[in-house]
């Protein structure tokens, strides 16, 4: 959504302070608060942190049928069939080398590129360092 263009650049720039302003008041208050109950249950600054990045954190997974689950025990029941489908699996392995239908490696050319000489790579070096600031 775009809001329309307003022509008063002044007002805008007061509303946008005043947003800001009321955003970092209200995050300050937060905190604040949360502290204070933290120091009342006799808690230190390590269980608050914790419960802070906690609160963050969500977890979600997406299904094989491309539903998203939100919950533990969902989730943990989605990987426990991922993996026990992964490994009971009867793929066969890749076909080996000496069996493989596809193209070989080969080096094309390679008898044409010469050997690079030590002074070659004195010189190289020496240019090398002469362009450095």
């Amino acid at each position: 959504m775009r809001l329309p263009f307003s022509t008063d650049l002044t007002a805008d720039r007061q509303l946008n302070r005043q947003i800001s302003k009321s955003m970092r008041r209200d995050s300050r208050n937060f905190n604040t608060a949360c502290i204070k109950e933290a120091i009342e249950q006799n808690q230190g600054s390590k269980v608050f942190a914790r419960d802070r990045s906690a609160r963050k954190s969500q977890l979600s997974k997406k299904t094989k049928c491309g539903s998203i689950v939100s919950g533990t025990p969902e989730i943990l029941s989605e990987i426990e069939r991922f993996y026990g489908q992964l490994y009971t699996s009867s793929l066969e392995p890749h076909a080996t080398v000496s069996n493989d239908p596809r193209a070989s490696f080969i080096r094309h050319y390679s008898d044409n590129i010469p050997d690079i000489s030590l002074s070659e790579i004195r010189w190289l070096s020496s240019t090398l360092k002469a362009a450095r600031p």
